[in-house]
């Protein structure tokens, strides 16, 4: 009788294990948010150009996501963005948008930022992945780099 309830119990803990772990993680695992640069536009607003890595062999639709965009480890902003965009299987996607800053001091702070070089960004990000027609998939992602502040 043992011999029979041994592997039944290590079969349920297994299955039990299985049905914990978090299914969003698995959809979106080994995608990657990156920023490439900020750039003061003539108006004096901000643009952000981004990325999404995917170096898996299936394509994705992200449906849309939320952006938290840190520099030197301090809060300049945030990206929301609406409509759907494909990333093709073992490929980037880019995107310029935007950059809604955190509060009016932070346009100072990155006007003293243009010309500096490569500063170290920080990138949280939520984003929606189309599984089905209606159907998505939440994903927290965060990424670290580093990114240069121009203007046009």
């Amino acid at each position: 009788m043992k011999t029979w309830f041994t592997p039944f119990l290590a079969l349920a803990v297994l299955l039990g294990l299985a049905a914990c772990h978090n299914s969003n993680d698995t959809i979106s695992r080994g995608l990657r948010i990156g920023v490439t640069k900020i750039e003061r536009t003539p108006a004096g607003a901000y643009e952000i150009s981004w990325q999404v890595e995917n170096p898996n062999v299936v394509a994705y639709v992200v449906d849309h996501s939320e952006h938290k965009i840190f520099v030197n480890d301090a809060l300049v902003g945030s990206v929301a963005r609406k409509a759907r965009q494909g990333v093709p299987l073992q490929a980037k996607a880019e995107g310029v948008d935007p950059l809604i800053l955190a509060n009016p001091a932070t346009a100072d702070k990155l006007a003293q930022l243009i010309g500096q070089g490569a500063v170290p960004y920080r990138i949280e990000s939520t984003i929606w992945v189309l599984l089905a027609e209606d159907e998505t998939s939440k994903s927290q992602l965060t990424s670290t780099g580093t990114l240069s502040v121009t203007a046009k």
